[in-house]
């Protein structure tokens, strides 16, 4: 299988979006700066996940019915998918959703489930959090906070967002003098 590649800049950091030849979604790289080796940029096919992604960015419910191919265990097949449940703009815990795909008390399993989440955003696991905090997230607690924020009304596009305390300039190594 040949995958393709369409890189969409945001404030926080780049986003990579990885297509089978067929056009079909098999991975989002939230943070990525640039793809293997060798790996061929997207074809128009693509352009549909684009604007989806370019809507859910400018705080927008996704809209449309992006497909992802899912190559995981059942049990994280099962968590995956039942992500789409959770409304734009809400959160549930991680006990909270074992108990909803039928597994209470598999909180913990139900996390590790959701580290092997190919297509964060399209399977919003970015809306599952701790008990008590936000739990954590593969991409990282800033990209978690950020999209958090988003589906809240925050405006992102601008640099000077602030996430965990740090402005983009300053997390990118820049002093505070500028």
């Amino acid at each position: 299988m040949t995958l393709f590649w369409r890189r969409i800049d945001w404030t926080i950091g780049p986003i990579l979006l990885f297509f089978d030849d067929g056009g079909r979604l098999v991975r989002v790289g939230l943070g990525w700066d640039d793809p293997p080796v060798g790996m061929a940029k997207g074809r128009m096919q693509t352009d549909a996940a684009l604007r989806a992604f370019a809507s859910y960015l400018h705080g927008q419910s996704l809209g449309v019915d992006v497909s992802c191919r899912l190559t995981v265990s059942a049990f994280a097949r099962t968590v995956i998918e039942s992500l789409r449940s959770i409304p734009y703009g809400t959160t549930v815990t991680y006990g909270q959703l074992a108990s909803r795909i039928g597994r209470p008390g598999a909180g913990r399993s139900v996390g590790r489930a959701l580290g092997a989440n190919p297509c964060p955003i399209i399977f919003p696991c970015h809306r599952v959090v701790a008990a008590a905090g936000l739990g954590g997230f593969t991409p990282g607690l800033e990209w978690k906070r950020a999209l958090l924020a988003l589906e809240q009304g925050a405006d992102l596009s601008l640099s000077q967002t602030i996430l965990a305390g740090l402005t983009w300039t300053q997390r990118a190594g820049m002093s505070e003098e500028g």
